[in-house]
């Protein structure tokens, strides 16, 4: 729960008796109306503050009319709550502005009417309506989320300890993880082939091999390094085809993964490793 200005004025307790004389029938909306405006009679909108006349308005039951006496309400039927707000609007009242405090007012109060106690509706129905106390619903639910899966993917990687321990099922990840990339290895490798006029399982293993060689110059488990890497690699192999032909560029690629093995094995973007 967020909370707004804070509690209500304990100089006015919440759960004020209704006032004698403001009982209505039930279901005569002439007798609501003549009390709503007699509530305004004696409490100009104009003149009172804001806070002090949602204050007044929700001890003389006139907040929520079917919630009961007490507690912002006359135990009226819901359907005579229209009647009361449109006497408040025709006088030019302000209001609790509700679309401000959706959740507070459309299902906190509910509840604590129907399972709170005595202590608990007193202390939040009255600064729930007035708009005193702002409430939100925060979600924590395992399976949900507009990106849950590249979350869970991620937290696999990284800790999969943690991720198991939060809920997450590590091994169902893992088999949708491998289900996906061979399928988009498989579609890569189709394209190639259409490509290149040949279709085969070794048409890609140059490509393979390249990958790997990015991926050790760039650091393992690095996204930026693989980019700089593979703009490393392919310019340089650009050159060496250009100087020395195609028959040695690869050799040159394979010197330069070599180089960075003995040299640095952490790769450009990797993490150290801690070796002199």
């Amino acid at each position: 729960m967020l909370t707004g200005s804070g509690p209500a004025d304990p100089a006015v307790p919440a759960g004020t008796a209704v006032p004698a004389g403001t009982d209505v029938p039930a279901g005569d909306a002439d007798a609501l109306r003549q009390l709503a405006r007699d509530f305004l009679a004696a409490h100009d909108p104009g003149t009172l503050p804001r806070l002090d006349f949602l204050r007044a308005r929700f001890d003389a039951g006139l907040a929520w009319v079917h919630y009961p006496p007490g507690l912002g309400g006359l135990g009226l039927p819901r359907s005579l709550q229209a009647v009361a707000d449109a006497e408040f609007a025709a006088a030019g009242a302000p209001d609790n502005e509700p679309v401000r405090n959706t959740i507070g007012l459309g299902m906190a109060a509910p509840t604590i009417l129907s399972f709170g106690t005595d202590e608990q509706k007193a202390r939040w129905l009255r600064p729930l309506w007035t708009g005193e106390e702002i409430w939100c619903q925060l979600f924590s639910e395992p399976g949900a989320g507009s990106d849950l899966a590249g979350l869970a993917t991620r937290a696999v990687a990284q800790q999969p300890v943690a991720a198991q321990l939060c809920g997450i099922a590590v091994a169902r990840v893992n088999a949708s993880t491998f289900v996906i990339t061979g399928l988009l290895g498989g579609l890569a490798g189709a394209m190639i082939g259409a490509a290149v006029g040949t279709l085969s399982p070794l048409v890609t293993t140059p490509l393979t091999t390249k990958g790997l060689i990015v991926t050790v110059i760039g650091g393992l488990g690095s996204i930026p390094g693989a980019i700089v890497a593979g703009l490393l690699v392919g310019g340089l192999e650009n050159i060496f085809q250009l100087y020395r032909g195609v028959t040695e560029r690869d050799l040159y690629v394979m010197l330069l993964l070599f180089a960075f093995l003995v040299f640095r094995p952490d790769g450009l973007f990797g993490p150290r490793s801690g070796r002199g």
